[in-house]
């Protein structure tokens, strides 16, 4: 699948993207931070120029006007330090119940 992604994105002169698994961060963090720090070197040098990370409206605002967004920074840190770029889609729903919710 790398081989893939990065014959397409040399062959292109758009931008590859891919998306983080929905379950990226949950209630407590990263998950499975070691592992994901391994993928993000993977995909950086298949030539991917970022990725894209549903942002969970629940995780973040854990109780009425409460908001922790330390998963979510993290992730971001974790994604510049990989030399990608993140693109946030904010998620007003909840994950779960659709096809390829986790």
């Amino acid at each position: 699948m790398i081989a893939l992604i990065a014959i397409l994105s040399l062959a292109s002169a758009t931008e590859v993207n891919l998306m983080m698994p929905l379950d990226t961060v949950n209630s407590n963090g990263i998950n499975n931070k070691g592992q994901l720090q391994n993928d993000l070197n993977k995909i950086k040098s298949g030539g991917v120029a970022g990725v894209m990370a549903d942002i969970w409206w629940g995780l973040v605002e854990t109780s009425p006007r409460n908001y922790n967004w330390n998963g979510y920074k993290e992730l971001v840190q974790m994604v510049k330090n990989a030399g990608l770029k993140f693109q946030a889609v904010m998620s007003f729903h909840k994950c779960g119940g659709n096809v390829g919710d986790s």
